[in-house]
């Protein structure tokens, strides 16, 4: 078939032109799929209430409704916040009925408050409204598990242990099912399944629990770089990766604590919060900086689907978040005020 150069020319052009728009039109999409994060401004300000001397850190924040949530210290001790006003103490410190050693894990259903101490084996529950202590059970199962979940529609519990070290066998169980009668049963979920770090010193993340999303819970094991979410009707584990730094040839390459430690302070990345709504989860990171330099701190944004969104340089200590705003905790710098800390909140703006 004869084409004619002029024709040739034509088709060519037409050709050039369809591929501009082709690689136009790829551009847009992936200009329109690029979302970028940032933070608004600080707002809404509130000083804490501090008259029943909540003085000794700030552990957890867990919000029960509008105005009210369950705060933890490090005495330990547990408190009710209504309108920014502590109002209330749940149990004490001790080893007696209703006492705890320490906070291993909190979870909250409904009108009841739910304590793990992993030194005691043992869950307390209190009635979020009276502080009275409902009951407590122990179970062997709870034995170095550090987070806690209250099953609903169950009198079961799920929790995960925190807190290993190089010398426990792969078999070592993460995640249980924990029963009132003192039963339980292992998830499925062990240490040679996670791929973490496999280390002589035993870290634990702080400020970290279970975070609910949908019809299931996100968790973070230390001395790992990956985030997991848990489903609770099929008992599945999703895995994505979290791009961030932990040290792991210098450290399972150490063989003295001395060095481990040094693999920790220059350059080791913790994860210190998960926090989740209905359209993003993000991980607050920290990474240790060589000599006295300050963290190297960044809150990362992924979709449930595990995709990358944004990460974005914070100083703030975030403790959760209510209706998609951060919830931020200012430690009091005055000296002359009896008040430990504010509390604010912060839009996240994603364009």
């Amino acid at each position: 078939m004869y084409i004619s150069p002029i024709m040739k020319h034509t088709i060519s052009t037409l050709f050039l032109v369809i591929l501009l728009i082709s690689c136009n039109s790829q551009n847009d999409k992936e200009a329109t799929d690029a979302v970028s994060v940032r933070l608004g401004e600080l707002t809404d300000v509130e000083i804490i209430n501090d008259e029943m001397s909540f003085i000794d850190g700030l552990y957890s924040f867990l919000p029960i409704s509008e105005g009210r949530a369950i705060i933890s210290d490090g005495k330990p001790g547990l408190f009710l916040l209504e309108d920014n006003v502590l109002t209330q103490q749940y149990g004490r410190s001790g080893s007696g009925p209703c006492e705890y050693n320490q906070i291993s894990g909190t979870d909250l259903l409904e009108d009841t408050l739910y304590v793990l101490d992993n030194s005691q084996t043992k869950i307390i529950s209190f009635d979020i409204n009276s502080a009275e202590c409902i009951g407590e059970f122990t179970s062997e199962g709870l034995n170095r598990f550090d987070y806690l979940h209250k099953l609903r529609n169950s009198d079961g519990f799920i929790a995960a242990n925190g807190s290993y070290l190089g010398i426990m066998p792969d078999s070592t169980s993460l995640l249980r099912k924990i029963y009132e009668d003192g039963s339980y049963e292992d998830l499925g979920l062990y240490l040679g399944r996670i791929n973490t770090v496999r280390s002589v010193v035993r870290l634990r993340t702080p400020g970290l629990s279970f975070v609910k999303y949908d019809n299931g819970l996100y968790t973070y094991f230390p001395l790992n770089d990956s985030l997991r979410w848990y489903d609770l009707d099929t008992g599945k584990l999703t895995a994505f990766d979290l791009d961030i730094e932990i040290q792991r040839d210098e450290m399972e390459d150490a063989t003295e604590a001395a060095k481990i430690l040094d693999a920790i302070n220059e350059g080791y990345t913790f994860v210190t919060r998960i926090i989740a709504t209905e359209d993003w989860v993000a991980v607050t990171t920290a990474q240790n900086q060589p000599g006295d330099l300050p963290q190297r701190k960044i809150l990362k944004f992924y979709r449930h689907d595990g995709s990358f969104i944004d990460e974005v340089p914070y100083e703030d200590n975030f403790v959760g978040q209510a209706d998609g705003r951060l919830i931020q905790i200012i430690e009091n710098t005055d000296p002359e005020s009896d008040m430990a800390y504010s509390i604010g909140y912060r839009d996240v703006i994603f364009e």
